[in-house]
């Protein structure tokens, strides 16, 4: 009898992203792993959009095939380890924390997989679990930039010429000149603004 000598490549198809994201986003509340699963499997892709197109990558174990070996999801572990990690990295989808109420039958099915001793040390049991969810990454809008107001009188004392062709000695030279400039700008422009203001005052 012939081994399987070739295993599924763990890679992401544009089809299996397509659908996980779609339910993703379809939903109205965050999903589990499993909800999206259940919901994917129902899909049915074009079956020449399979998850792969005949080429495996060889192993030396015999691999068993996956429960959906025709589905662009074809198992749960393909889309918590292949799939997910894709989208997150792709920033199109994020992971959310919540609490969940435990069913009675669920609590029931935890205090029966304990021993007697173990559900006295645990007295009541806790009535919710934390689980971990999925949900569309909700890009937020870019931060707005303030643009800082430029400082009145800069170009016309020269604040920002090209003094790279001067030595040291020039440049700094240069460089107190503009400064005392600026100054004589700034003082003479405050007194125009003070002569204006005393202006409109005595008119009012």
């Amino acid at each position: 009898m012939a081994l399987n000598l070739y295993t599924w490549k763990q890679q992401t198809t544009s089809v299996a992203r397509n659908i996980v994201l779609q339910i993703i986003r379809s939903s109205a509340t965050p999903l589990s792993t499993k909800d999206i699963f259940h919901q994917a499997v129902k899909v049915h892709a074009d079956r020449s959009q399979a998850t792969w197109t005949g080429t495996r990558t060889p192993t030396a174990t015999d691999a068993p095939a996956p429960p959906n070996p025709d589905h662009p999801i074809r198992s749960v572990n393909y889309l918590k380890n292949v799939v997910i990690p894709d989208l997150v990295k792709r920033r199109q989808i994020e992971q959310v924390h919540a609490q969940r109420s435990l069913s009675q039958r669920e609590i029931e099915q935890r205090l029966a997989s304990m021993t007697k001793a173990q559900r006295a040390q645990a007295g009541d049991i806790s009535q919710t679990i934390n689980v971990f969810l999925w949900k569309p990454k909700v890009s937020g809008p870019r931060p707005v930039q303030k643009v800082k107001p430029q400082e009145p009188f800069l170009e016309e004392a020269g604040v920002n010429e090209d003094w790279s062709h001067l030595n040291r000695r020039r440049q700094r030279a240069r460089e107190a000149s503009v400064n005392r400039d600026l100054k004589w700008m700034k003082k003479v422009h405050r007194a125009k603004q003070e002569g204006i203001a005393q202006a409109e005052a005595s008119t009012s």
